[in-house]
Formats: C-alpha cells, sequence, structure tokens
C-alpha cells in the first residue's frame, strides 16, 4: 500500500502486496507525474513501464515475497521528473557465471531470453538507468516534461 504525500513534495512511497499491488502502485506514480506537467497522452505507456519496473524488483529483487516493499522515490529536476524504483536484492537471484569462464556471451543469452520488460520501459521513459549494488537495484526512469 502506498504512504501517499503532497503533491508538491517529492513522492516518496513504499508498495508492498505482491503482483495485485503493482497496477495501483504505477497508477498512484503516474498520478504524480502527471500532476507535475507529464502529458496525459503519454500516461499510459509510462504506467506500463512503471509496472514492469515494479514487477521485476518484486520477482527479481524480493523473491516475490509480498511482505517485502518496494521504495519508489520521485522528484522534479528542472524540466524532468525522475522515478527511481529500489529493491532491497533479497531473493539473491542475479545471473550465475557459466562453469566455462571463456564463455562470454552469457549475459547476452539470458538477455535475449528475458529482460524485454526493460527494453519495453526504456521505450516509454527518456531515460533508463539500471544500479546494481550488493543489497539492491534501483531503476531510475527519467522523464522530461513539457
Amino acid at each position: 500500500m502506498a504512504r501517499p504525500t503532497d503533491a508538491s513534495r517529492p513522492l516518496v512511497c513504499e508498495f508492498a502486496g505482491g503482483a495485485g499491488a503493482l497496477r495501483p502502485a504505477a497508477r498512484r506514480v503516474v498520478t504524480w507525474i502527471v500532476g507535475h506537467g507529464l502529458d496525459p497522452a503519454r500516461a499510459d505507456r509510462v504506467e506500463l513501464a512503471l509496472h514492469e519496473v515494479l514487477a521485476n524488483a518484486l520477482e527479481h529483487g524480493h523473491g516475490d515475497d509480498p511482505q517485502v516493499p518496494i521504495v519508489v522515490t520521485a522528484g522534479r529536476s528542472g524540466s524532468a521528473v525522475e522515478v527511481a524504483i529500489t529493491d532491497r536484492a533479497l531473493a539473491g537471484r542475479r545471473p550465475t557465471p557459466p562453469a566455462d569462464p571463456h564463455d562470454a556471451g552469457w549475459s547476452d543469452r539470458l538477455f535475449e531470453a528475458r529482460g524485454r520488460g526493460l527494453v519495453l520501459a526504456a521505450s516509454a521513459v527518456d531515460d533508463l538507468v539500471v544500479l546494481r549494488e550488493n543489497d539492491r537495484t534501483v531503476v531510475t526512469l527519467r522523464l522530461e516534461l513539457g
């Protein structure tokens, strides 16, 4: 469930509840972004992008545990909005390198088998950055307004 904030301030929310919470979470964030100037005609694509990134955080970062919240922050930066989705990497599911250390294509094959969601998300925003650290993954979406 989201903790609502004043629309004039940066958005800071924690979403939990599993797959059923993803659509309302994405809608809450998009509503905040539209309130800050996102063209409403673009809202559906941005909502789909947010839903995909939230679903990835739930599946890969939290091992589908509905009790563990996903943290979302959004703020205005000049003529853009930046949204950061942070998981806590509890699932520990990161790509495992192959036994053969010379198999350089293993990550490419993983991307081909999966990873279409981030490509979809990236097509709906102006920039998408994934930062992986030991205990979390942060996906930042940047949307130019106006």
